[in-house]
């Protein structure tokens, strides 16, 4: 293999257009959105559709803490 074949994987080499920002719930609920904004979204909505007593206790940057 040459070293200009640029069509081989690498580990790391991933784009980070393809990455997903994801976040498991305590409740087991997943959430994987392409994005921190949609994964705070998704998040919100999660928790006043599941958690509603709870929606109102996390801010966007708690959200992101969790988020992997």
């Amino acid at each position: 293999m040459t070293s200009g074949d640029e069509s081989r994987s690498t580990p790391g080499s991933a784009s980070r257009a393809n990455r997903k920002i994801r976040l498991k719930c305590p409740c087991g609920e997943s959430l994987v959105e392409p994005n921190s904004d949609a994964l705070v979204a998704s998040a919100f909505d999660h928790l006043r559709e599941v958690h509603p007593d709870l929606a109102d206790r996390y801010s966007r940057e708690d959200i992101l803490l969790f988020a992997y």
